[in-house]
């Protein structure tokens, strides 16, 4: 806003990371049950490396979840949702 002072919301990647995991629709929804583990067994079959790994979560999401053209922090859906329907947000 105008004439108001700057607000930091997150100024490192732990600071974001801890945002995300402190959220109830993201970090809840991680923490509070098991429906990743299929998703990320999917993704890391046969990878050992870690850059792999990392690789293979990133394009299965990328390949599995379809942007839905709004630009915000987090989608209207919680993230077990947005696995379901495969339709999330992108962060600007």
């Amino acid at each position: 806003m105008p004439n108001q002072p700057i607000k930091y919301f997150n100024n490192s990647w732990d600071g974001l990371g801890r945002d995300f995991l402190d959220n109830s629709s993201f970090g809840g929804v991680i923490n509070e049950s098991g429906f990743l583990k299929d998703h990320i067994e999917k993704a890391t079959a046969g990878k050992s490396d870690p850059k792999e790994i990392i690789a293979g979560i990133y394009n299965y999401v990328k390949e599995n979840v379809l942007w839905d053209g709004q630009y915000r922090k987090y989608s209207d859906e919680n993230l077990k949702r947005v696995m379901e329907n495969k339709r999330g947000v992108q962060l600007k």
